[in-house]
């Protein structure tokens, strides 16, 4: 018997755009499958270094960090899914899905943290402000106390931002 999680409503965050899809998670690896291009994407079980759950535009997400450093974003969830979600990881990949809290509080300091490939802007020690794939950023600009990051343009957004 295949031990599987399927999700006909989920969405994968790539460059800055929201791809809305089909998610499945088996026993063995992720996969996405793009409902606009029918690309399908996959990642081995076995390649997964940590998962984490946080709220994401009014929705849950899953937030799934590769050996490698390569963040990979899924949102769609409810608030329902977490206990199942939770239980598969620890049966099917032996993690643990761990939960954070996202900081609303608009304060324009904090540290910058690395993680993998992603830049992270913490603002207390358990909130993160946001989070940046570096594979977004195409250059950086540094002066004095400040941080200018310019990113790839996504002809797919129907909005994008820039610069930061």
């Amino acid at each position: 018997m295949t031990d599987y999680l399927e999700y006909s409503d989920a969405s994968k965050e790539e460059r800055g755009c929201m791809v809305f899809g089909r998610l499945k998670l088996t026993n063995s690896q992720v996969i996405f499958k793009s409902s606009k291009t029918g690309k399908v994407e996959t990642m081995s079980g076995s390649d997964i270094d940590s998962i984490l759950w946080h709220r994401m535009a009014g929705d849950y997400a899953l937030r799934v960090m590769s050996r490698s450093g390569q963040m990979s974003r899924f949102a769609g969830f409810n608030d329902s899914d977490f206990d199942k979600l939770e239980k598969f990881f620890a049966r099917n990949y032996s993690l643990e899905l761990k939960s954070r809290d996202n900081c609303l509080r608009g304060w324009n300091w904090g540290t910058a943290a690395f993680d993998g490939a992603v830049l992270g802007f913490d603002v207390k020690k358990s909130e993160r402000a946001f989070e940046v794939p570096l594979l977004n950023v195409s250059h950086c600009t540094t002066a004095k106390n400040e941080v200018t990051l310019e990113f790839h343009h996504n002809d797919d957004a129907p909005n994008s931002l820039m610069e930061m």
